[in-house]
């Protein structure tokens, strides 16, 4: 956006502002816990969007604060979509989604990847990556369990979770209580006097 104004003296000033498109958040797997992280990861700016070739689990009506809803297999579209600043969570609990999702998401730069389920799926998903030539320094990028230990319980609590674990990522923070912490509860706000 530009704003041009006159300075009165034959000379025009130009102010001009720039919007960073949002980050997208890829969610693989139209779920429950997908419609939690599309509406709480819209309020922390990220633009989600969910992949599942199921048409009747991947609609906007089951989702409705996904950015995007891609009816697609993983490894179909994840090439194009994963960055380096493109975090993905793989909800989907099965093999077929799973497997190909986390073999893009191992093969790109992606700064997070989330994979929620049992710590018995968990090993059986990595030995299969492993069988495919996956080294341990790759799987240890996988977060899974995914998610900061907060108790919690319900689907927006386990939501909640996962997105604190990925702000905590993002941001560079322990993921501790801040009590435990010193200094600036901000760090970008170290230097203004009074929040010491």
């Amino acid at each position: 956006m530009h704003l041009r104004y006159d300075r009165g003296n034959g000379t025009t000033a130009v102010f001009e502002s720039v919007f960073n498109p949002k980050t997208k958040l890829i969610v693989i797997g139209a779920t429950a816990v997908a419609a939690e992280l599309a509406m709480l990861g819209r309020r922390l700016d990220f633009a989600v969007v969910v992949i599942d070739p199921r048409p009747s689990y991947a609609t906007k009506e089951r989702i409705p604060d996904a950015a995007e809803i891609v009816r697609a297999w993983p490894d179909e579209v994840l090439p194009r979509l994963l960055s380096d600043i493109t975090p993905i969570v793989v909800l989907s609990h099965d093999p077929k989604f799973d497997i190909p999702a986390l073999r893009c998401a191992l093969n790109s730069p992606a700064p997070y990847i989330g994979l929620l389920g049992s710590r018995r799926s968990q090993a059986a998903r990595r030995d299969a990556l492993r069988d495919e030539g996956f080294d341990d320094a790759a799987l240890a990028r996988i977060h899974g369990p995914v998610g900061l230990d907060l108790g919690g319980v319900t689907v927006a609590e386990t939501a909640l979770s996962i997105l604190a674990e990925i702000v905590a990522e993002r941001r560079g923070g322990a993921g501790a209580p801040l009590r435990a912490a010193h200094g600036a509860i901000h760090r970008r706000l170290e230097g203004v006097a009074g929040n010491r």
